[in-house]
C-alpha cells in the first residue's frame, strides 16, 4: 500500500507540474481553458489512480493477468474519455491544438505511468 500512495505522489507532483506549464501556456491563446484542463487533468488522475489500485489487487492475487489488466484499463480509459471527455472539449475561438493538447498531455503522462509501473510490476514477478 505504500508503494501505491508513493506512486500516486509522483503521479500528482508530475500532473500539477504539467498542468502549470499547460495552463500558462492554453491561457494565452483561451482565457477560459481553466475547466477544461481542470476537467481532463482530474479525470486523468482520478482513473490513473483507480488503475494503479487495479494493478496492485491483480498483482498480489494473480499476478500473471497484469497484461491482460493492462489492456482492458487502456480499453475502458480510453472509451471514458470518449464519453466524457470529448464531448466537453470545444474550448470558443481557440486553436485545435489547444484542445489537443489539454486532452493529450494528462492523456500521455498517465498512460506512461501506468506503462512504467506495469513494466516494474511484471518484472517483479
Amino acid at each position: 500500500m505504500k508503494i501505491l500512495i508513493k506512486n500516486l505522489g509522483i503521479l500528482t507532483v508530475v500532473l500539477m507540474a504539467a498542468f502549470a506549464v499547460n495552463f500558462f501556456a492554453v491561457n494565452s491563446w483561451q482565457k477560459d481553458a481553466l475547466n477544461t484542463l481542470l476537467l481532463t487533468y482530474s479525470m486523468n488522475f482520478i482513473l490513473t489512480a483507480l488503475i494503479l489500485a487495479g494493478f496492485y489487487v491483480v498483482s498480489k492475487n494473480n499476478p500473471k493477468q497484469l497484461g491482460y489488466t493492462f489492456l482492458l484499463s487502456s480499453f475502458i480509459k480510453f472509451g471514458i474519455f470518449f464519453a466524457v471527455i470529448k464531448p466537453n472539449l470545444h474550448m470558443e475561438g481557440t486553436v485545435k491544438s489547444a484542445a489537443f493538447a489539454a486532452f493529450f498531455i494528462p492523456y500521455a503522462i498517465c498512460m506512461l505511468f501506468e506503462v512504467l509501473i506495469a513494466m516494474k510490476m511484471l518484472k517483479e514477478q
